[in-house]
């Protein structure tokens, strides 16, 4: 960015850089200059642009959902490469030995540019949150390995709803419902009882009122958030861990945060 003051009639430079990421496709960012210039103080300036795949996975997430503990499922995700006829998968990995792939060579991509790839999602994964990858490599220098990930949940005996929540908290109005959230927690075996044991906040900031709504199959929680314990940052992250006396599954975690604003 120039530094020094423009005079009338001249010019200026800015330079913007953007970083990729995982992004793909067309793009499109604004950009709000400010200046002392009484007429016009703020103008703004539209980037655009399109970010070009060598070799890797059209979506980098592969979103699985909830599975119950012992289902099996198949996605099928696609990787995009601009040297389709060079490319060739060499060998594919993935972080866990509950999930396999590999290329469905005999069936056409979605585009004549992409590789299916078909992923086996087969029980064994632990009960809770799925953060799992699939690495797929290729004979590519510029571009050696694609990597996907896997999220979702694999539901055990114990459901438990939602997993996430936000408190918003919005100025001096503080709205009392914006501050109390329910967990619904049910026992999906008929031949079994559940007992919560204790409930446990990573920040100490939430307190909980507990109701048996069916006895040994369903309850609700009450998260509180109290007006004193209102953090005073604008975003705090936490979590609370639910424990059962039921041996398969012995803890749920549920993840909050909360935004001030």
């Amino acid at each position: 960015m120039t530094q020094e003051a423009i005079p009338p009639g001249g010019e200026g430079e800015i330079e913007v850089k953007f970083s990729t990421g995982k992004k793909f496709g067309s793009q499109k960012k604004t950009i709000r200059v400010s200046s002392n210039d009484p007429e016009k103080p703020t103008s703004v300036v539209t980037v655009t642009g399109k970010i070009e795949i060598y070799f890797g996975f059209r979506r980098p997430y592969l979103r699985i959902g909830r599975l119950k503990k012992d289902e099996t499922k198949t996605f099928t995700s696609y990787i995009t490469t601009q040297d389709r006829e060079s490319a060739e998968v060499t060998r594919i990995e993935t972080t866990s030995p509950h999930i396999t792939a590999k290329e469905l060579k005999d069936q056409p991509g979605g585009h004549a540019n992409e590789i299916p790839i078909k992923v086996t999602i087969s029980p064994g994964l632990p009960i809770g949150k799925v953060n799992e990858h699939v690495v797929v490599h290729s004979n590519l220098e510029r571009e050696p390995y694609a990597r996907l990930q896997i999220k979702g949940e694999i539901m055990g005996d114990i459901d438990v709803m939602p997993n996430s929540f936000v408190y918003m908290v919005r100025g001096q109005n503080l709205r009392p419902e914006h501050l109390r959230k329910k967990i619904h927690i049910s026992m999906n075996n008929d031949n079994e009882e559940l007992k919560i044991l204790d409930i446990k906040d990573s920040n100490d900031i939430l307190t909980f009122n507990t109701v048996e709504k069916e006895q040994g199959h369903k309850y609700e929680i009450e998260a509180v958030l109290e007006e004193e314990n209102i953090p005073p940052v604008d975003r705090k992250n936490g979590e609370i861990t639910i424990t059962f006396d039921y041996p398969e599954q012995k803890e749920s975690k549920v993840s909050y945060r909360v935004f001030k604003r």
